[in-house]
């Protein structure tokens, strides 16, 4: 009688620390469901689904401070159920938000990629009028040279902006790269314009252009996400169309871009195998150009190779942790 009198203690007493464990649970979710703002459907059903969980809980510790074991099971069953759909339903918003957060991101890179390049329009018609006045004129007129000279430090000051929309791309290969490229040529186009050599800067504008307008086009030409309910997966992306956090540029437009340059090094091998003739009779010029298409392509080859072991990196988790 008096095993049964301590066992009936124990388990009374092992009821009480249930329910007032319930209870500390039921108020931390309280505190969890009054955090949330409804501002999104999913939102709203999930707070709806923390109340009836919170409700469950205080039912569940009512029942445990009674010793009914048996029917406080069936209220913490109900009330895991309503936990799960809130989470499912919570995940849901997080990732869509984290996507919306990745297309902002994207967007603000195309705008300064655009703007970029409306400045640099702008320096090559500008250059084209001095060209063409030297041509009419025979010489660089002094007025001419000090724009020049101004359009020079116009020039290399989109290194700065530049460096700025490279640094959000970091995981881009194929972007990165072609910013090197636009780092080079921009550099170059103002050495030129300094030194009042219109044609040859005109010649690194119409570059500096060309690969602008890859990287602008390519980011452009994206399928359109597939409604509201269109998320990235774990904030690591619904597809390698998709903006991400951690990685703004989708692997779809730096796989346009480098079948852009792949097409621009073939175009350019094919012109050149019409005009050359046997290896033994070429010049050092002829020869120059073949050995500059090769490092080209050879760098089109590192970057596809890069673009597949970056695909087989997981991506980093968007707040830092593991």
């Amino acid at each position: 009688m008096e095993s049964h009198n301590a066992v009936d203690e124990a388990s009374a007493e092992a009821a009480v620390d249930l329910a007032q464990r319930q209870t500390s649970l039921s108020q931390t979710t309280g505190r969890l469901e009054a955090r949330i703002k409804p501002a999104e459907s999913e939102a709203i059903d999930a707070k709806a689904d923390l109340t009836t969980a919170i409700s469950q809980m205080e039912i569940a510790a009512t029942r445990l401070e009674r010793n009914d074991v048996n029917l406080a099971v069936e209220s913490e069953n109900q009330s895991l159920d309503s936990l799960k759909n809130a989470l499912v339903l919570l995940q849901t918003l997080r990732d869509r938000t984290n996507s919306q957060i990745a297309e902002r991101s994207l967007f603000a890179i195309l705008e300064s990629l655009v703007a970029l390049r409306r400045s640099q329009a702008t320096l090559k018609i500008e250059t084209g009028v001095i060209e063409g006045h030297r041509q009419k004129q025979g010489r660089i007129s002094r007025a001419d040279g000090l724009k020049l000279n101004r359009m020079a430090k116009q020039q290399r000051a989109l290194l700065d902006p530049l460096t700025a929309v490279k640094k959000q791309m970091l995981r881009s290969v194929v972007y990165q790269h072609v910013c090197g490229l636009l780092e080079t040529a921009i550099g170059s186009a103002a050495d030129r314009l300094r030194s009042h050599d219109c044609p040859g800067a005109i010649t690194r504008q119409e570059d500096i252009l060309k690969n602008f307008d890859r990287l602008i086009r390519a980011i452009e030409d994206r399928p359109a996400k597939r409604g509201k309910n269109y998320v990235d997966a774990a904030g690591g992306g619904g597809g390698p169309g998709s903006a991400t956090i951690s990685k703004p540029v989708p692997t779809l437009a730096e796989l346009k871009v480098l079948r852009m340059l792949q097409e621009d090094i073939a175009t350019r091998t094919r012109q050149l195998a019409k005009t050359l003739p046997d290896p033994l009779l070429r010049s050092e010029a002829q020869l120059a150009g073949v050995e500059h298409l090769g490092i080209e392509q050879r760098e089109v080859h590192s970057l596809a190779l890069k673009m597949i072991q970056a695909a087989a990196q997981p991506a980093p988790n968007p707040k830092g942790g593991p």
